[in-house]
């Protein structure tokens, strides 16, 4: 593993801890790395809490924009998994 890959991914994890600490959705995020690709995948279980709530799905782009975006770390994707969630 290299310095950079760790950077990338204790941000990641800072990420996730962050989306993890929004109030009411606790441990409704996770994250796991692709090491295949050299990919990050941000995996959530509330695809409709994002779609039905502007200020929610704003609060996630924020956090992400901020840990991950504004620091030049692209080698992410977001999406939900609801299967690989119940194992959480």
């Amino acid at each position: 593993m290299t310095d950079s890959h760790s950077y990338i991914e204790d941000n990641i994890i800072h990420a996730v801890n962050k989306l993890n600490s929004i109030p009411g959705y606790n441990d409704k995020f996770t994250y796991e790395y692709d090491n295949e690709n050299d990919w990050f995948n941000i995996i959530h279980s509330i695809q409709n809490e994002i779609l039905t709530n502007d200020e929610l799905a704003i609060k996630i782009a924020d956090i992400l924009c901020e840990e991950l975006v504004n620091k030049k770390i692209l080698n992410f994707s977001i999406y939900e998994d609801e299967n690989i969630m119940t194992f959480i």
